[in-house]
C-alpha cells in the first residue's frame, strides 16, 4: 500500500498539524500523489487521492471583502471550495500559513468539518515541496518493496518448477505466496492439483467460465475473494490446463503476477513431462510389438522398467482402439499392486492399443475401455507360447464390434510436440529449442538481432525501465523505445502484457545459458 494520509501527517520531519479529521475512514486513504494550486476552484485540474497544497492566495481573506456581508461571503466562497474539493475526492487539503493567512481561516474549517474534508496546516518554516517530495519517496519505496516481493516469488516458483513433483509444488508455492489457494484444471474440467481441496468447486466453476472467454487470462472475484485464471500451454500452444487462484489479497499487484508467472513455468515443466511421457509410450509400443512377435527374452529384460513386470500366466489380450484417453485409462488400471500378478503390460501399435493383462482382471479392463467408447477385442485366456494365436484373436474381435458399434476406422493418435526448457531442470537441447522459438529472429546473426536481444535482456532486468535500459547500454531513450517497437514487430506480441514478459524473460535466461557457445557462460 502507498503512504496514507494518517502515515504524512505521523512523519516528524514535516510537522504537519491535523485540524479536520475528516469522514470515517478518511485518514486512511491511500494518497496518489500531491500538488500545489491557488486556484479557487482546483477541481479541473485534481485527480481522485491526491493531496492539494494552498496558502489560500485567490481566496477572499478577512477584510478583503467589502460590506457588512462580509463574513457571510467568505463563509460561503470556502463551502464552494470545499465542496469542489469533495467532488474531485481529494484525500486531503494542506494549508500553508503565513504567506497570505496567518492561521488556517475558521471558515473553511467550518466547512471542511461540516463536509468531512481532512484539513492539516502546513507550518511556515516548510516549502510544499517537502510535502511532494515525502508522497514521491514513499511511493518509491512502495515500488522498490514491490519488486523485491516479485523477485523472491519468482525464485521460488522457479526452485518449485525443478523439483521432481511440478505441478503439486507449484500450487503449494503459489498459494503461499498469494496468501490463498491455488489450482490446476484440466481441459476436461477435472482437478488435477489443488493447494486447498475446500476451493475445488470455485477452482472449477471458475475454470470454466474462464474457458469460454476466449482469453489467455481472466481476473473476476467472488466471495470476497479475487480470482485468477490463466491458460497453462506448451511452448508451441498447445492448452494443457488452466491455473486457477483465489486470494483476499485484493488490489495487491504480486497476487496479479503470480498465477502469469506460475502458468509459465508449468507450461514448460509440462512439456517436458508430456515429451518424456511420449517416449515411454513409444517405447511400451515397441516392446508390445516383439511381446506379440513371441520375443519374450527382450520383454523380460526391460519389461519392470516400463508396466513393473510382465501378467503372469495364464494371461488374456486385449485389443482395442487407440486414443489418448484409453491409453490414460490403462496406465491409471495398471498398477493393481506389487504382485507380479497384477501387473498390466500395454502398448500402441498401428493405432491399436494392446493389453496384456491377468485373466482376472481382462473384463474389468475391457469393461473400462468400452465405458469411453472404445471397441474392445478379447482373446481367451492364453499362455506366452499361443500370444501369436491370441493375438489374431483379439483383433479379429475388435474389428468384428468396431464394424457393428463404431463404424469406420478413425484417425490416427495426433502428432504432439513439445520442446521446453528450465535452467534447473531442462538438458540444453531443449532448452534452447524453447528459447530459440520463443526469441525468433533475435538469435539470428547480424548486428540488428543482437542489438536487439541485447535490449530486450536489458529492459526486462530494468523491469520495463527506458532511462534505465538507455544507461545501461549507453544509448538515447528514443533507441530504446524504436528497439522495442521492433522487437513487437518481429515477434508478434505487446510487451506491455505481463505473460509476455515472464516467457520472454525466461527466454533469455535460457538463451543465456544455453544457446550457442560463444554465448554460454555470459
Amino acid at each position: 500500500m502507498s503512504i496514507t494520509v494518517a502515515g504524512l501527517l505521523a512523519r516528524p520531519e514535516l510537522g504537519l498539524t491535523l485540524l479536520s479529521p475528516g469522514a470515517p475512514g478518511a485518514l486512511e486513504r491511500s494518497i496518489v500523489w500531491a500538488h500545489q494550486s491557488e486556484l479557487d476552484d482546483p477541481m479541473a485540474f485534481s485527480e481522485p487521492d491526491e493531496v492539494l497544497l494552498t496558502t489560500g492566495s485567490l481566496i477572499p481573506g478577512p477584510g478583503s471583502v467589502p460590506g457588512s456581508d462580509a463574513t457571510g461571503q467568505e463563509a460561503a466562497g470556502w463551502e464552494r471550495y470545499v465542496a469542489r474539493l469533495r467532488e474531485s475526492r481529494a484525500a486531503a487539503l494542506g494549508f500553508g500559513v503565513g504567506v497570505v493567512h496567518q492561521e488556517v481561516p475558521t471558515a473553511l474549517l467550518d466547512a471542511a468539518r461540516e463536509q468531512g474534508l481532512v484539513v492539516f496546516e502546513v507550518p511556515e518554516a516548510l516549502p510544499f515541496s517537502s510535502v511532494i517530495k515525502a508522497v514521491s519517496r514513499a511511493q518509491a519505496d512502495e515500488e522498490t518493496m514491490r519488486l523485491r516481493r516479485m523477485h523472491v516469488a519468482q525464485r521460488r516458483l522457479i526452485a518449485a518448477a525443478a523439483a521432481p513433483d511440478v505441478s503439486r509444488l507449484l500450487m503449494v508455492r503459489a498459494a503461499e505466496i498469494i496468501g490463498g489457494w491455488a489450482a490446476l484444471v484440466q481441459p476436461s474440467g477435472a482437478v488435477s492439483e489443488i493447494s486447498h481441496l475446500a476451493a475445488r468447486p470455485l477452482a472449477v466453476e471458475t475454470a470454466r467460465e474462464h474457458a469460454g472467454s476466449g482469453r489467455q487470462v481472466t481476473f473476476s472475484s467472488a466471495e470476497e475473494t479475487e480470482l485468477c485464471a490463466c491458460d497453462v500451454r506448451t511452448p508451441d500452444g498447445d492448452l494443457l490446463g488452466i491455473l486457477v487462484t483465489g486470494s483476499r489479497r485484493v488490489g495487491d499487484p504480486v497476487v496479479a503476477a503470480v498465477p502469469v508467472m506460475t502458468s509459465s513455468l508449468l507450461g514448460v515443466s509440462l512439456a517436458r513431462t508430456r515429451t518424456g511421457d511420449r517416449t515411454v509410450r513409444s517405447l511400451r509400443g515397441a516392446l508390445v510389438t516383439e511381446l506379440l512377435d513371441g520375443n519374450l527374452s527382450l520383454g523380460r529384460a526391460v519389461a519392470r522398467a516400463l508396466w513393473n513386470g510382465l501378467p503372469r500366466e495364464p494371461f488374456t489380450v486385449l485389443c482395442a482402439t487407440a486414443s489418448d484417453e484409453a491409453y490414460d485409462l490403462v496406465a491409471e488400471l495398471a498398477p493393481f499392486g506389487p504382485r507380479p500378478r497384477a501387473t498390466v503390460a500395454f502398448g500402441e501399435q498401428d493405432d491399436v492399443l494392446w493389453v496384456l493383462v491377468g485373466s482376472d482382471r481382462a473384463p474389468l479392463v475391457a469393461d473400462r475401455l468400452r465405458g469411453i467408447g472404445a471397441a474392445v477385442g478379447s482373446s481367451p485366456s492364453t499362455r506366452w507360447p499361443d500370444v501369436a494365436s491370441a493375438r489374431r484373436e483379439a483383433s479379429g474381435a475388435m474389428m468384428l464390434e468396431r464394424a457393428a458399434t463404431h463404424g469406420p476406422r478413425p484417425g490416427g493418435l495426433a502428432d504432439r510436440t513439445a520442446s521446453s526448457g528450465l535452467k534447473a531442470a531442462l538438458a540444453p537441447e531443449p532448452a534452447r529449442a524453447f528459447a530459440r522459438v520463443a526469441l525468433g529472429p533475435l538469435v539470428g546473426e547480424g548486428p540488428e538481432p543482437r542489438s536487439l536481444l541485447a535490449t530486450l535482456e536489458t529492459w526486462l532486468e530494468a523491469d520495463g525501465g527506458i532511462a534505465q535500459t538507455a544507461d545501461s547500454l549507453g544509448v538515447h531513450r528514443h533507441t530504446v523505445t524504436r528497439r522495442l517497437k521492433r522487437i513487437e514487430e518481429l515477434l508478434g506480441v505487446s510487451l506491455a502484457q505481463p505473460r509476455t514478459q515472464h516467457e520472454l524473460w525466461l527466454a533469455c535466461t535460457l538463451w543465456a545459458t544455453h544457446g550457442p557457445a560463444d554465448r554460454a557462460g555470459r
